[in-house]
């Protein structure tokens, strides 16, 4: 599941023993709450940030390649979220001190976390399609993994049979192609014209 460990070195710092880059499968969880833990640097694909309130989820927030999940557990090593990964993911330990400016870096997360927040609202607006189209696109670059079809169900707002007659629909209007090989389904395209294709 992950390579060698290593340590992070710089003068002046503290080493920290670094665990290898860890994967995740898609719908597999990274934490959960009152986990003791570390935080995350998500390398690549997605994740789903969900609040936990007497077995209840809420989904509360999306992380996608860039961003660090888990930060804080650097005030009381506790996580306060269940994270699992939207579709695919790799990630790797983020320690404050082995970057040049931590405060920089965390004040940077937080502003594209805020922004997502936004981001996030849109999709719960306008026509199934539409929504659909706009949540592939903030998943990142194309090519990306499909998420499965209850998470794009909760994440856009309408029910799971929606999601599936839309994915329909759309492959018989000719925007959509869909790999053969079982959940290896990839958004290729995702424009502002609502084209969509799969590979």
């Amino acid at each position: 599941m992950a390579t060698k460990p290593h340590r992070i070195t710089r003068p002046g710092q503290i080493t920290h023993p670094v665990s290898a880059t860890r994967y995740v499968r898609r719908g597999g969880e990274i934490c959960r709450p009152g986990a003791a833990g570390r935080p995350w640097r998500v390398l690549q694909g997605s994740i789903r940030l969900d609040h936990v309130i007497d077995d209840e989820h809420a989904l509360a927030g999306l992380a996608v390649a860039g961003d660090i999940i888990g930060l804080e557990t650097l005030l009381d090593n506790r996580y306060r979220y269940q994270a699992s990964a939207l579709v695919s993911c790799q990630l790797e330990p983020w320690y404050p001190d082995t970057v040049e400016e931590p405060a920089q870096a965390s004040l940077q997360w937080l502003i594209a976390s805020q922004a997502r927040t936004v981001d996030m609202l849109a999709l719960r607006i306008g026509r199934a399609h539409e929504r659909i189209c706009r949540l592939f696109a903030m998943l990142g670059h194309m090519p990306v993994e499909l998420p499965r079809l209850r998470d794009i169900a909760e994440i856009t707002g309408l029910v799971k049979e929606t999601v599936s007659r839309t994915m329909t629909e759309l492959h018989a209007q000719g925007l959509l192609r869909q790999d053969v090989r079982p959940r290896q389904s990839r958004v290729r395209r995702c424009s502002s014209h609502d084209a969509i294709m799969y590979a």
